[in-house]
């Protein structure tokens, strides 16, 4: 169940440069029904600044059996027990939100926790993330903060700033480094205003996400069969 309070989710407005006074952007969270194209319904965040055109992105990693439910069309069955999931369709093209010289990166809810994900919006150009989420249902529990983790993760992972916001919290400014510059906790009602540099060179970690769990099999490859080996050479 959704929370019986309505606090303000956290707004950061992100300037390109601390003399440039312009007022920030806005991304709405999207909610059902709330855009349709002719290939069907789909859970979507839209740009909104002063001088800039409105520009969308659409989500690609949906919710099994929240927002869509798998092998429907396969099963019948499986829609008739999922009664209440939704009916969206997962974006086949990622988009960048492009802002005063600034691209976002936008990841909606748990698209954050997806390390390879963050890092392909990074690889094709995004120099700012941003995140927006409806944490409500969890309540007043570790769960936000956990979510929160994974978002500092990937801007560390990617060397970028990821501005976070989630309407009953935690929202936050998450530097490059991974580190919290500004929050606002579960339950806070509030606006943040950030000033926000974004960057455009990659690590490593963005070039190859796929690099540290290969490194992580190939040692334990590698101890495995140094392991057996050494067991084969001691006398018995």
């Amino acid at each position: 169940r959704a929370a019986r309070r309505e606090p303000l989710a956290g707004r950061a407005d992100a300037r390109e440069r601390p003399r440039d006074r312009h007022e920030g952007a806005r991304a709405r969270p999207g909610q059902p029904g709330d855009h349709e194209a002719p290939e069907g319904d789909y859970n979507s965040a839209y740009l909104v600044a002063p001088q800039t055109a409105p520009s969308r992105y659409d989500k690609r990693h949906l919710v099994p059996f929240g927002e869509y439910v798998p092998l429907a069309n396969v099963f019948a069955w499986v829609g008739r027990v999922a009664r209440n999931a939704g009916d969206f369709q997962a974006a086949d093209e990622l988009v960048l939100l492009p802002w005063r010289g600034e691209r976002i990166g936008m990841a909606i809810c748990y698209e954050i926790a997806y390390p390879d994900e963050t890092a392909a919006l990074t690889q094709q150009g995004a120099t700012l993330l941003a995140t927006i989420t409806n944490d409500a249902w969890y309540g007043d529990t570790a769960a936000p903060w956990q979510h929160l983790a994974a978002a500092r993760f990937r801007a560390a992972e990617n060397r970028r700033v990821v501005l976070r916001a989630a309407i009953t919290g935690v929202s936050a400014m998450i530097g490059p480094d991974g580190s919290v510059r500004s929050q606002l906790g579960v339950f806070d009602e509030g606006t943040l205003r950030v000033i926000a540099f974004g960057r455009r060179d990659l690590t490593l970690y963005a070039r190859a996400p796929w690099l540290p769990i290969a490194l992580a099999a190939g040692f334990t490859l590698f101890g495995i069969i140094a392991s057996s080996l050494e067991r084969r050479r001691s006398p018995q």
